[in-house]
Parts: C-alpha cells; structure tokens; sequence
C-alpha cells in the first residue's frame, strides 16, 4: 500500500511539469514524460545519497561545502532543505503577497476571498495585512536570515 501511494503521488507531481511542455512548448506526452522523469531522477540521487557515509555521501557534502562555503556540515540534501526553507519560501510568500495585494483586480480578489466563507466582512482588513503588514514580517525575517537584525 506503501509503495502505491508513493507512486502515486510521484506521478500526479511529475504530471505539474509535463503539463509545461505539453501546454507551452508543444512537445508529445511521451517526449516530456521522459525527460522531465530522467531530469528528477537525477538532481534526486545526490538528495537520495547523501544522507549515507558511503563514497557518495562524502562526495557529495564536499562538492555542497566547496559551492556553498564551509556548509556547517551540511550534506546535499540538507543544504537544499536550507535553501528552500529559509530563503525560498519567505521570498515565495512575499511575492505571492504583493502580487495578490497590488496586481490581481480587486473584483477577481474580492470575489476570491469571500467564495465559500462567512468572514467577507474581513476582506479589507486582510487587503490591509496583505499590503503592509505582511511584506514588513517578511522582510524582517529574511533581515534577520542575514544576520541585519
């Protein structure tokens, strides 16, 4: 049961990426099937082993302190979670932020907010967070990230 749940899921994450090339760049399923599977199964093996002391693993947390400074010890995979983490997802956040507060129509935007909820009259308090509180929190904790703080 395990292992269909994986596969699974594995595939409905592979389909988000040949959907790209099959919508946009008008290749054949079995063409972007293939590369965006072969493209996964490679940046995954160093993620797969470098949790491991083997040959692969000191290797690999070499070549991520050699590209990414000293690491602090860090192997490939975890200098990866780092980045995605703690740089990735704050600056994701921010832009989803602003862009949702300053550049989505504010019909489509309300309209968004209030499908389905009984909080509508929330709506121009949580344009206001989106617009100033939020980006501020962000921007202060990647200051912080920097050691600005």
């Amino acid at each position: 049961m395990l292992t269909f749940a994986a596969l699974t899921s594995a595939i409905s994450l592979l389909e988000v990426a040949v959907s790209y090339f099959i919508d946009e760049r008008k290749w054949r399923r079995s063409n972007a099937t293939m590369f965006c599977g072969f493209t996964i199964l490679l940046m995954g093996i160093p993620s797969a082993l470098s949790g491991g002391t083997a040959l692969f693993g000191a290797k690999f947390v070499s070549l991520t302190e050699n590209v990414f400074g000293e690491g602090n010890g860090r192997n490939w995979f975890d200098t990866f979670d780092y980045l995605a983490s703690n740089w990735m997802l704050p600056i994701g956040g921010l832009g989803i932020a602003l862009f949702v507060a300053w550049r989505v129509g504010s019909s489509a935007r309300e309209q968004g907010f209030k499908a389905g909820t009984k909080f509508g009259k929330l709506y121009w308090g949580w344009i206001f967070l989106l617009r100033y509180i939020v980006p501020v929190g962000i921007v202060a904790v990647i200051l912080n990230k920097l050691g600005m703080i």
